[in-house]
C-alpha cells in the first residue's frame, strides 16, 4: 500500500514537472504520453507471458475499451498539469471514484449498496470539488482551461473505475494483466495515430521528434513506469483488502502526499476555501469508500 501511495505520487510529480518545465506544445503532449504508454504495455508484457495461457475475447474488448479511455486520460491529465496546480488535479481526478460507486450500486445492488455515510460522503465530495474549484481571491487563481480539464478527468477517471469493476466482476478477473497490456497498447496506437494525422497532412511528423532526446523521453518512460506500478498492486490490493484498510491509505494517502509535494517542490500556493475544499476532499473519498461504514460495522 505504501509502494502504491509513493508511486502515485511520483508519476504525478514527474508528470507535473514535465507540463509546467517541458511541455511546449500539444505534440510534446502527444509524444510524451506516448512514450508512457509503451513503457506501461512494455513493463506487462513480462507478467501477461508467465501468468497466462491464453486471452478470452472478453478481456480483449474491455480491454481496448479502456485503452480509448486511457489515452484520453494522460492527454487530458498532462494539460491540468501544465494549467493548474498538482494537489487540486489529483484530488479531482480521485474523486471520480464517485462514478464506479453509483455504478456498482445499480450494476451489482446485491453487493455494492450505498449507505448514508456514502451518500453524506458524495454530497461533502460536491462541496469540496466547488471550493477547488473556486476562482475568487488572489491566491490559488486558476484558468477555466484548467477547470475544464478537471471535469473530463473526473468523468474519466470514473469510467476508468467502471472498467475495472467490470473487469474484476467478470468471469475472467484472473486476466488482469492481460487487459491492462492491452489497454495501455491502444493508448499508444490512438495517440500515435492521433499524432500522425495531426502532423501528417503538414510534413512536420518527424521533426515533432526533434526536440526529443534522452532526458524527456527518460522522464517519460519513469512515469509509466510508475502508473503501471501503481495499476498492478492496486489491482491486486483491491481484490484483498477491505475498505476501511484500502480506501483511507491508497486514495486519501496519495492526495495528502501529492498536496505536501505541490507545496514544497512545486511551490503551489492556495486559498483558504481551496484548502478546506482539499481536506473535506480527502474525508469524502474516504466516506465514499465506505471506510466509516465498514469500522462501524
Amino acid at each position: 500500500m505504501l509502494i502504491s501511495v509513493f508511486v502515485n505520487v511520483a508519476a504525478s510529480s514527474f508528470n507535473n514537472k514535465f507540463a509546467k518545465k517541458q511541455l511546449v506544445g500539444p505534440s510534446d503532449n502527444y509524444i510524451f504520453n506516448l512514450f508512457l504508454s509503451i513503457s506501461c504495455a512494455l513493463v506487462l508484457v513480462p507478467f501477461c507471458i508467465f501468468t497466462l495461457d491464453s486471452v478470452s475475447l472478453y478481456t480483449i474488448i474491455l480491454g481496448i475499451i479502456f485503452g480509448v479511455i486511457n489515452s484520453a486520460t494522460f492527454l487530458v491529465k498532462t494539460t491540468a498539469f501544465q494549467t493548474g496546480p498538482m494537489s487540486f488535479t489529483v484530488l479531482i481526478s480521485s474523486c471520480g471514484m464517485l462514478i464506479p460507486t453509483v455504478y456498482s450500486a445499480i450494476r451489482w445492488p446485491e453487493n455494492d449498496k450505498i449507505h448514508t455515510l456514502q451518500w453524506i460522503g458524495i454530497a461533502i465530495m460536491i462541496v469540496s470539488i466547488y471550493l477547488v474549484l473556486s476562482k475568487s481571491g488572489s491566491e490559488g487563481k486558476i484558468t477555466g482551461k484548467w477547470v475544464i480539464c478537471c471535469i473530463v478527468i473526473f468523468i474519466l477517471a470514473g469510467l476508468i473505475g467502471v472498467a475495472q469493476k467490470e473487469q474484476r466482476n467478470s468471469a475472467y478477473p484472473d486476466e488482469n494483466y492481460a487487459f491492462l497490456c492491452i489497454a495501455f497498447f491502444t493508448s499508444a496506437i490512438l495517440i500515435l495515430g492521433k499524432l500522425i494525422l495531426n502532423k501528417h497532412k503538414k510534413g512536420e511528423f518527424k521533426q515533432s521528434f526533434t526536440d526529443w532526446g534522452f532526458k524527456k523521453i527518460g522522464l517519460a518512460c519513469i512515469t509509466g513506469c510508475f502508473t503501471v506500478t501503481m495499476h498492478i498492486i492496486n489491482l491486486n490490493l483491491s481484490g484483498t483488502l477491505p475498505a476501511p484498510i484500502f480506501f483511507p491509505i491508497v486514495n486519501g494517502g496519495a492526495i495528502f502526499l501529492s498536496g505536501l509535494v505541490g507545496w514544497v517542490l512545486f511551490k503551489e500556493k492556495f486559498k483558504i476555501s481551496q484548502l478546506i475544499g482539499f481536506i473535506l476532499g480527502m474525508l469524502s473519498i474516504m466516506m465514499v469508500g465506505n471506510v466509516f461504514t465498514g469500522l462501524i460495522k
